[in-house]
């Protein structure tokens, strides 16, 4: 188990495994938010996803914040930072994850985004939109999932969290995106 210490030191290294394992056995959702912000920084540094093995790797990452996603999902901060991990993690290689995944990704992404609807959490429903268009963008099975899982409700409440006027766009995208797929014609 790594320390705070060690996890910065995994993280200025570029040792995504070392964050992982360390996320793996998070003992509460601190240590948990912790390794998460390591892999939402290292995700998105990159521009391409967190450096590693290559396609495995990335579907291992995604489906350990996912593993921690769906453990602390009645802790708003955690699920914030999960939820942009998704987003990064699926945008980096959404061609390598798998339907079972991707299905996974939105329904949790989904049951995040509703479970925290009403509690103030724009920050949280900007990310979540943001995953789920990520995820529409590529995967028709991801789409089709979300077209089940009552999306339309979790992006109604998203936009009347977010605040940001800037970002109010976000579910409206998503719904575009999501039809977009569903119609064929993909983003």
């Amino acid at each position: 188990m790594l320390n705070e210490d060690q996890l910065e030191e995994a993280e200025g290294a570029g040792e995504v495994m070392k964050i992982v394992e360390f996320l793996k056995v998070a003992k509460d959702e601190d240590q948990a938010e912790s390794a998460l912000d390591a892999i939402l920084r290292l995700s998105a540094v990159r521009g391409e996803g967190v450096e590693g093995s290559g396609a495995a790797l990335e579907v291992s990452i995604t489906s350990n914040v996912l593993n921690v996603l769906e453990k602390y999902a009645e802790e708003a901060p955690v699920v914030e930072v999960a939820l942009g991990c998704v987003k990064n993690l699926v945008t980096a290689l959404t061609q390598t994850h798998s339907d079972e995944v991707l299905s996974r990704a939105a329904k949790l992404t989904i049951a995040a985004m509703l479970q925290h609807g009403d509690a103030g959490e724009p920050t949280l429903m900007e990310q979540g939109c943001l995953a789920l268009s990520a995820m529409a963008t590529f995967s028709m099975s991801a789409a089709e999932t979300m077209e089940d899982s009552c999306v339309n409700v979790a992006l109604d409440a998203a936009a009347e969290s977010i605040e940001n006027e800037r970002n109010k766009k976000y579910p409206v995208e998503t719904k575009a995106h999501i039809a977009a797929m569903m119609s064929g014609n993909g983003i």
